[in-house]
C-alpha cells in the first residue's frame, strides 16, 4: 500500500525563521486529516510531502505519482476545463498532433499518452460533467461546475497519493458533499491527506495528525473521537499540573520545616554540650559533624524540590492555555421589535430577476437567522439589500435596521490602512478609553503592540479576530450583526473563539455559513433558504 514517510523534516525561511523542526511522521493508506492552528506549517508540510517544496533538512520517502490539490477556487480566470484538470498543455499538444499540425515538441509533451481524451471524458463523467467540451472556458461554468471539474482532476491519473489543502473552503452544500464523495472513492485505491478545519469533512477520516510547535501527534479515528480524546488529555494535563504544583509547594514547606527543626535541634544540642564541660577540640568536631549533617539534609531537600520543579515544567508543556473569550456585549440600540421586513422582493444583479420566488420575511430583535443556498443563489446580495446598499426591482421593504454591521467576506467593515487599535477607537467614537480597548483586544490575542498591526498585514484568521475586537470596543452594539462565511479562514481554535464570543451577543444575528457545526453553536432560530 502507498505510504509517505517524512524523517526529521525541518523547514527554515530565508530570514531564519524555523517553521518546522525535526518532524517525523508516516501517512499510510486510507484518509488522514492534518490539523493545527493557522501558521503552524500544515500547508508547508503537505507540500513537502507532495514533493513540491524541499525541506531545509531531513528526508522524504513517497510514491512516484502524488497529486497535490490546492484550495479549490471558484474564480478560474482565463482557464479552460482542461487547465482545471491540470493537463491543458498535454491535451492541446494532442489536439495539434491529431489535426496534423503538431511538431516535435508536441510529441515530447504528449509522451505517447494517446488515450488522454478518453481519460478526460471518463474523469468528467465521474463528477457529473457528461458531454462537456474539454476546451470550454471555465468562465462559462457555474461555481458548482468549476468545483466538479477541479475534483475531476483527481481521476485523470491513477494517483498513488492525493493531498488536498482546505478542499471545502468557500464551497456550498452540494460542493462539500461532492468533495466527500470524491475523497471516499479516491481513498479506495490511493492514500489521501486532507488539510482542513471543516469538522464535517474531518468526520470522514480514519486518523488525525495534529501539528503544533511541540511536533506532530497522531490520533486514531475521526474528528469526534479526536475531540473526545483531546478534551480528556487536556483535562488530565490540567489535573496533573495542579497536583504537581501542590506537590512542589508541599515539598518546599516540608523542606523548610525539616531544615528549621534540625537547625533548632543543632543549636540546642550545641548549647547543652558547651554547658557540659566537653573539651573545645571535641566541641569543634561535633559542630563540624552537625553542620555536615545539616548540609546533607539541605542538599537532599533541594534535590527533591528541583525534581518537582522539572516535573512542573513538563506538566506546563502539556497544558493548553485557556483562551475562552467572554465578552459582555452591550444591548443593541434599537427599541423596535422589527428590524427588517420585506414583501415579495426581488433583485436583478445580472439584469434579470435572481429569485424564481420573490422573498417575504422579517427580522426581529434577538433573532438568530441563517441564510443558506448554493453558490450564486444571492446570499451576499440579500445581505446588501438588508443593509440598504442594493436596490430591489419588485416588492417592498417596510423596515430597515438603523444600526447594522456587515462582516462581508473581505471585512470591508475595517479600514485596511489603519491599525487594529485605530479602527477600534474610531468605530467606538473614542468614547471608551484606549486602555480599556487594549484590554478587550488582548482578550482576542492582540497583546501589547500587536494591536498596532496594520489591518492590511493580517492573516484571514487575524482579520476575523480584529473585526470582533473592534465590534466589542463599540460603546453600543449594533441592532443587527451580519456575518458572511466568517469561518472560512479560521482554524478550529479560532472557530471556537468566534462562536463563544457570539453566543454572548444579545442583538439580532444574521449569518451565512456552510458550517453546520458553527451554526448549531450559535443557536440558530430560523433559516432563509435561497
Amino acid at each position: 500500500m502507498p505510504c509517505i514517510s517524512l524523517s526529521n523534516i525541518s523547514f527554515t525561511f530565508p530570514n531564519g525563521f524555523n517553521l518546522l523542526k525535526d518532524i517525523s511522521v508516516s501517512f499510510g493508506s486510507g484518509i488522514s486529516g492534518l490539523i493545527g492552528v493557522n501558521g503552524c506549517g500544515k500547508s508547508t508540510l503537505s507540500k513537502i510531502a507532495a514533493g513540491i517544496l524541499q525541506p531545509s533538512s531531513g528526508s522524504v520517502s513517497k510514491p512516484q505519482i502524488v497529486k497535490y490539490l490546492p484550495q479549490i477556487s471558484i474564480s478560474p480566470g482565463d482557464k479552460t476545463i482542461v487547465d482545471l484538470l491540470d493537463i491543458g498543455e498535454k491535451f492541446r499538444a494532442f489536439k495539434r498532433i491529431s489535426a496534423g499540425i503538431g511538431d516535435e515538441n508536441d510529441f515530447m509533451i504528449l509522451d505517447d499518452d494517446w488515450l488522454i481524451e478518453e481519460r478526460i471524458n471518463r474523469a468528467l463523467n465521474k463528477t457529473g460533467l457528461v458531454g462537456f467540451d474539454p476546451n470550454t472556458p471555465a468562465i462559462n461554468l457555474s461555481g458548482g461546475e468549476i468545483v466538479r471539474t477541479t475534483l475531476a482532476s483527481l481521476y485523470t491519473q491513477n494517483y498513488e497519493f492525493v493531498i488536498l489543502d482546505e478542499p471545502t473552503n468557500h464551497l456550498d452544500k452540494n460542493g462539500r458533499e461532492l468533495v466527500v464523495e470524491t475523497i471516499n472513492i479516491i481513498s479506495r485505491s490511493a492514500g489521501v491527506i486532507i488539510v482542513s478545519h471543516d469538522r464535517q469533512l474531518l468526520r470522514q477520516v480514519n486518523r488525525i495528525f495534529e501539528l503544533s510547535n511541540l511536533g506532530i501527534k497522531v490520533f486514531g479515528g475521526n474528528y469526534d473521537l479526536y475531540h473526545e480524546i483531546r478534551t480528556a488529555e487536556i483535562e488530565a494535563a490540567q489535573v496533573n499540573l495542579m497536583e504537581t504544583q501542590k506537590e512542589l509547594k508541599t515539598k518546599i514547606r516540608k523542606s523548610h520545616e525539616v531544615i528549621g527543626d534540625q537547625l533548632k535541634r543543632t543549636k540546642v544540642a550545641s548549647k547543652t554540650k558547651r554547658d557540659s564541660g566537653i573539651p573545645t577540640i571535641m566541641l569543634d568536631k561535633l559542630k563540624d559533624t552537625g553542620e555536615k549533617s545539616l548540609k546533607r539534609t539541605i542538599e537532599t531537600h533541594n534535590k527533591r524540590i528541583e525534581e518537582s520543579r522539572e516535573k512542573l515544567l513538563d506538566a506546563k508543556k502539556n497544558v493548553v492555555p485557556d483562551k475562552k473569550v467572554k465578552f459582555d456585549f452591550r444591548e443593541g440600540g434599537s427599541h423596535s421589535s422589527t428590524l427588517f421586513a420585506c414583501t415579495e422582493i426581488n433583485i436583478a444583479p445580472g439584469g434579470k430577476p435572481l429569485w424564481l420566488n420573490p422573498l417575504t420575511f422579517s427580522i426581529s430583535k434577538n433573532d438568530r437567522i441563517r441564510i443558506t443556498g448554493l453558490n450564486g443563489s444571492g446570499k451576499s446580495s440579500l445581505c446588501r439589500v438588508i443593509t440598504g446598499e442594493l436596490p430591489i426591482i419588485t416588492g417592498e421593504v417596510t423596515h430597515l435596521p438603523k444600526q447594522v454591521i456587515y462582516f462581508d467576506q473581505t471585512l470591508s467593515f475595517l479600514d485596511l490602512n489603519k491599525t487594529i487599535l485605530e479602527n477600534a477607537l474610531e468605530k467606538g467614537n473614542f468614547i471608551i478609553s484606549e486602555t480599556e480597548i487594549r484590554i478587550r483586544l488582548g482578550r482576542l490575542g492582540f497583546y501589547g503592540d500587536d494591536c498596532k498591526k496594520t489591518v492590511s498585514s493580517l492573516s484571514g484568521g487575524e482579520l476575523i479576530r480584529a473585526a470582533v475586537g473592534v465590534l466589542v470596543s463599540m460603546p453600543e452594539a449594533p441592532s443587527l450583526l451580519i456575518l458572511d462565511e466568517p469561518t472560512n479562514n479560521l482554524d478550529l481554535k479560532g472557530i471556537e473563539m468566534l462562536s463563544t464570543s457570539l453566543r454572548n451577543f444579545r442583538s439580532a444575528l444574521l449569518v451565512i455559513t456552510h458550517d453546520d457545526d458553527f451554526a448549531n453553536d450559535l443557536g440558530i432560530t430560523a433559516e432563509i433558504r435561497l
